[in-house]
């Protein structure tokens, strides 16, 4: 049975950004959050998890960002996304390779996009990695929700 990670966001941080010397407005977004590979650690020892010798096992594939917002792919033209990825906790060896990101068309189709992870892991169950991605864009690529 393949282990799927599954992806806990933080509080995601907007910035609204009037750049010089043209004026025009940005939308600076910063999302972070812990990948976890398996289940969580089972408690924890001098304040650090404390993980148990699961199956070494590896994944690759790509995720939607959970707390996305919904991006204009026609505004999307000078935009950039700035990735990093950490290692939280592992017992033993683990790697996160070939880390990326994208505005990934909506697969519903329309004018909407999502932000994407993409990436591999190999690492023996429980692993927990740290992700941080800041979305550059310009203020009306955002989709705000109708009030």
């Amino acid at each position: 049975m393949t282990t799927v990670p599954t992806v806990v966001p933080n509080p995601r941080v907007d910035t609204l950004v009037d750049r010089a010397p043209d004026g025009a407005r940005l939308r600076l977004t910063t999302y972070s959050g812990v990948i976890g590979y398996g289940p969580p650690p089972i408690g924890s020892v001098l304040g650090a998890p404390a993980f148990t010798g699961g199956p070494i096992g590896s994944w690759t594939g790509a995720m939607y960002l959970p707390d996305s917002l919904p991006y204009r792919l026609t505004e999307l033209g000078d935009a950039t996304l700035a990735p990093q990825f950490s290692l939280i906790g592992v017992n033993e060896h683990a790697y996160l390779d070939q880390g990326a990101v994208r505005f990934a068309p909506d697969p519903r189709g329309g004018d909407t996009a999502w932000i994407e992870m993409t990436f591999t892991i190999t690492a023996r169950v429980g692993a927990r990695f740290g992700y941080q991605v800041t979305a550059a864009v310009a203020a009306s690529a955002v989709e705000l929700p109708q009030s």
